[in-house]
């Protein structure tokens, strides 16, 4: 048996756990890169706000504080899962475009 195989054989678990974290430091930096150049496209900055956005993705977009959006247009609990302005506005009962105007106002005020 060569050295090669005595080497794989006896280590591995080792030689596994390597292998899985190349794979995650992999993907890891695959999302990292995606994102990075996802911010970085001018278009994705300062994107009015629209029904089908989240806070936190308005947040990001314009340089806000996430929670301090939210108490803006009346989320006080953390909800489940990833509302959009438009399920935001049908929990509350008021028309989409009120909720809107609350987010723009908000940006207004707090926009750096």
């Amino acid at each position: 048996m060569s050295r090669l195989n005595r080497f794989f054989t006896k280590h591995r678990i080792a030689i596994v756990g390597f292998v899985l974290a190349v794979v995650l430091l992999g993907f890891f930096l695959v999302k990292f890169v995606l994102d990075m150049l996802f911010w970085n496209d001018p278009a994705h900055r300062r994107v009015d706000p629209a029904e089908w956005m989240t806070p936190g993705f308005i947040a990001h977009s314009w340089h806000v504080d996430g929670r301090d959006l939210a108490a803006a247009i009346g989320i006080t609990e953390k909800p489940e899962g990833r509302p959009t302005l438009e399920d935001i506005a049908e929990m509350r009962g008021v028309p989409v475009a009120q909720v809107i105007a609350e987010v723009q106002a908000f940006l207004a005020e707090n926009a750096r």
